[in-house]
């Protein structure tokens, strides 16, 4: 089964972010696994996350990271309609605009 991660996040009361990813229900729930040994050992403090030229993302604790994604199951066909309209040729990843992946919560 899939799951559609939407991505909500505000940055500074100044504007919204957001973006969506796609990923097996495994994959999310090792997301959050990694979210949470990423927490403990480094702190909020140092869980910032850039975009832009200059500007970044700072969560409070794992739970506020998390609060950040709306999960929805889709089925393999919605899945794979994504994948048509949002997958490039150099990934297999499906996804679109802004998106704090596991991948960034590892240093």
């Amino acid at each position: 089964m899939n799951v559609l991660l939407k991505f909500k996040a505000n940055y500074g009361d100044e504007f919204d972010l957001y973006g969506f990813a796609v990923k097996t229900e495994a994959e999310w729930i090792e997301h959050q696994e990694i979210a949470k040994i990423a927490f403990e050992e480094k702190g909020a403090a140092d869980r910032e996350f850039g975009f832009g030229t200059n500007e970044s993302l700072q969560f409070y604790d794992v739970e506020d990271y998390l609060s950040c994604f709306q999960v929805t199951k889709i089925t393999n066909e919605e899945a794979a309609v994504l994948k048509q309209l949002f997958s490039c040729s150099y990934s297999d990843d499906i996804g679109f605009g802004h998106y704090v992946g596991a991948d960034e919560l590892i240093d």
